[in-house]
């Protein structure tokens, strides 16, 4: 997660300001409906003994403060304004998280794009069949529920820019940056706008994404490369 301020001519790490670029992960089983991200998460915290945000884990039991780790937890407990940047078909939730897997001892290991018959879609768009599209979708409605359900989606200096590339951390691969677009905006101009805006709306600053063709070919969004990784 980048989290920068708006200082003029200015960039400084963890003040005011919050930009996080492809990190909102779902606390989402996978499709066995096994919690294995949710159990690798864990397993984190209590290895690295994690401090966790302090306004994230009032009045949380202490056997779930771990979900303060994650995205969605600490954006319900933002104070200060921030923009999402993410693709709600993020490549590497649909590797990690829906079809990851448990290997090892005491579920301490874990293995991506490991159940049986979703590797080649975990890999290329392209190769998904229409059925597995549909998981993706519901997914992608899954991610888009939590964020409506946030009090801080519809908090005044908020904003988001939601694509629809199969792909993860789209920003920081060359030419994306000014090319992916939502409502005639590139995510440069989104960004841009809503880093010299003055506590406007976040409707203002909001770009929603499209939902995958059932089928072929699936991209919604002609920006996105449908065929590649990026």
């Amino acid at each position: 997660m980048q989290i920068i301020s708006k200082k003029p001519g200015f960039l400084v790490l963890l003040v005011n300001t919050k930009l996080p670029d492809s990190g909102f992960f779902l606390n989402h089983p996978n499709l066995n409906n096994a919690p294995v991200f949710a159990e690798q998460m864990k397993n984190i915290v209590r290895m690295q003994n994690c401090t966790l945000p302090k306004n994230c884990i009032a009045g949380k039991q202490s056997k779930e403060m771990w979900k303060c780790f994650l995205a969605p937890e600490i954006y319900n407990s933002l104070d200060s304004p921030v923009f999402i940047l993410n693709s709600v078909y993020d490549l590497y939730q649909t590797q990690c998280i829906l079809t990851e897997i448990f290997v090892g001892i005491n579920n301490t290991v874990h293995d991506c794009s490991a159940i049986p018959g979703w590797f080649n879609c975990t890999q290329q768009m392209d190769l998904c069949t229409p059925e597995q599209i549909s998981v993706l979708s519901s997914y992608k409605d899954d991610m888009l529920a939590q964020m409506n359900s946030s009090s801080r989606w519809r908090k005044q200096g908020n904003g988001a820019f939601l694509y629809s590339c199969y792909s993860h951390k789209a920003m920081t691969y060359p030419g994306n940056w000014n090319f992916i677009t939502r409502d005639n905006t590139t995510m440069q101009q989104a960004v841009t706008r809503w880093w010299l805006s003055e506590n406007e709306s976040a409707t203002l600053h909001s770009y929603l994404p499209c939902t995958f063709h059932p089928h072929k070919p699936y991209n919604c969004n002609p920006t996105c490369w449908p065929s590649i990784i990026s």
